[in-house]
């Protein structure tokens, strides 16, 4: 499987965790799904646009207390990591220790397929729309590359040479090939002549499979970091959690970063960091040390994103250290609470993003925006306001909205009739740690998803991860372009598509609900 593994879950109830000898294989799709190959592009080339967005609104305090102020006093996880972050930047983050930030993001996007997408006058060239903007622990991204590997693996291997499938006995296997993957590229949007055999139709299937450079440009930043450090002898630590599944997607950029750059690497929990890390003064500032003997450059979180990662105060204060230090973070405090969906609604209201972004820039980002609505107080105040209306609609129509908490990970959402009797019953204080997000209608079509082993087979949606790395201060400079100011790396950084039945409302890979896929570019 070249690395398409998951350390096995848990099978007795009495075990206190996963077991990291057992392996299983990736969920993952036998098969690419489609996406508009100009929508793909425009999602590629917004990417830089929303790192500056992250980076300029992470350095921006009023913004941030004034937008999460409301949603810190009903989730105490916001409001905590919001506290630390005023507190350990109390004259900004470009006055500290570290003003220097790296971002390894991950955009998430589905086309919208609604008739009311249409009636709305909305573009005919169908567009991807932001689910989601992922600024801390963005995963999946080095077994997406592996996983577009393995697709242009099986469109060569098993369709490619369709005479070596044939069995001396049957003339009718090269037929059934074809007729199995032109049906599948057709529902697809992938038209092909009824001549097309087999092999044409693998050919024209993979020519249309873009390249995913996520094993490079990801561990490229990462080690750009550690060098913008200015410490050849100093270690990277990677903030894991205990029994994380998802293990070789982080092995490949450890291995990488080894291999490739000879740059070392240490894995700790958040409690670990308290345990064996501390604070010393050199060189004018906090340098962050390992076991007594380590300077630490970069400290990279694939954990911390959720309240089951801090299970006492030691890891709250090794957050605390870890923020005080003179390594860089990906992320930081502001990076990881401008990634909050609260941030991410009061964006979408017109004039909000021009704080930030340029006239141009403001509308490379708008035009992936779909329906947000604040949930506080204030906004559900006015009975006729857009939140308000937003209520009532999806109450009435719950299948067409999403209702999110402050939460990253998978699994947290409300769906349905959930939605609908929190909307009626919550009280006001719950409701305004919440947004309201109008569902996006993604094409349902045929896939081959297959986990431990089974394939299941059914009309399924897709959404598309674009990652970006971003290494620096936007703060200054007009623009945010790689290489001009205090930016060092702004750029795309690779895809990942994570597949689902079209009947599952969740879709994260890790949490059971969907598989990893790759794209396939059609034109509309």
């Amino acid at each position: 499987m070249k690395g398409l593994q998951m350390v096995a879950p848990s099978t007795t109830s009495t075990s206190s965790g996963n077991d990291p000898s057992q392996y299983i294989h990736l969920p993952i799709s036998l098969l690419p799904s489609s996406f508009p190959k100009q929508a793909f592009e425009d999602v590629v080339a917004a990417a830089p646009v929303f790192n500056i967005l992250v980076d300029r609104l992470s350095r921006d305090k009023d913004y941030l207390n004034s937008a999460l102020g409301e949603v810190s006093k009903s989730d105490e996880f916001t409001g905590r990591l919001l506290k630390m972050y005023n507190e350990v930047y109390p004259s900004g983050v470009s006055a500290s220790a570290q003003p220097v930030a790296l971002g390894l993001h991950r955009s998430d996007y589905m086309i919208d397929d609604s008739i009311a997408g249409a009636a709305a006058g909305l573009s005919a060239k169908k567009q991807l729309l932001q689910v989601e903007l992922n600024t801390i622990a963005s995963s999946f991204g080095c077994l997406a590359s592996v996983t577009a590997d393995l697709h242009r693996y099986l469109l060569e291997r098993f369709f490619l040479p369709s005479l070596a499938l044939q069995p001396p006995c049957s003339s009718s296997v090269p037929d059934e090939l074809q007729s199995f993957l032109s049906s599948y590229l057709y529902n697809h949007g992938l038209v092909l002549p009824p001549s097309t055999t087999p092999s044409e139709a693998a050919a024209a299937a993979m020519a249309n499979l873009p390249p995913n450079p996520t094993l490079v440009r990801l561990p490229s930043a990462l080690a750009k970091a550690h060098d913008y450090y200015n410490n050849p002898s100093g270690i990277i630590v990677f903030i894991v959690q205990p029994g994380e599944r998802n293990l070789f997607d982080q092995r490949f950029l450890e291995l990488i970063l080894w291999e490739k750059y000879h740059k070392q690497v240490v894995r700790l929990s958040l409690e670990e960091v308290t345990a064996r890390c501390e604070l010393r003064h050199r060189g004018g500032t906090n340098a962050m040390v390992l076991d007594g003997q380590h300077e630490v450059s970069v400290v990279y979180f694939r954990a911390g994103y959720t309240p089951v990662d801090y299970p006492s105060e030691r890891a709250w204060e090794a957050r605390a250290m870890i923020e005080r230090s003179a390594a860089v973070k990906c992320p930081t405090l502001g990076y990881q609470l401008a990634g909050t969906k609260k941030v991410q609604q009061l964006l979408c209201a017109p004039q909000a993003l021009g704080r930030f972004l340029s006239k141009e820039q403001c509308a490379v980002a708008q035009r992936h925006f779909t329906g947000l609505y604040g949930l506080g107080q204030e906004e559900l105040k006015e009975e006729r306001g857009l939140s308000a209306t937003a209520v009532r609609a999806a109450i009435a129509n719950p299948q067409a909205y999403v209702l999110k908490p402050q939460r990253e990970g998978g699994g947290n959402n409300f769906y349905d009739e959930e939605l609908k009797t929190a909307l009626e019953t919550w009280s006001p204080d719950k409701l305004s740690g919440h947004i309201l997000m109008q569902r996006i209608q993604a094409p349902a079509r045929n896939a081959y998803l297959m986990r431990e082993g089974k394939v299941v087979v059914g009309p399924a949606v897709s959404e598309l991860g674009v990652f970006s790395t971003f290494l620096g201060d936007a703060s200054a400079g007009e623009d945010g372009e790689e290489g001009k100011g205090g930016v060092q790396v702004n750029s795309y950084a690779g895809y990942n598509v994570r597949t689902k039945l079209a009947t599952v409302n969740e879709g994260g890979v890790a949490t059971g609900f969907a598989v990893l896929d790759s794209p396939m570019l059609v034109d509309e």
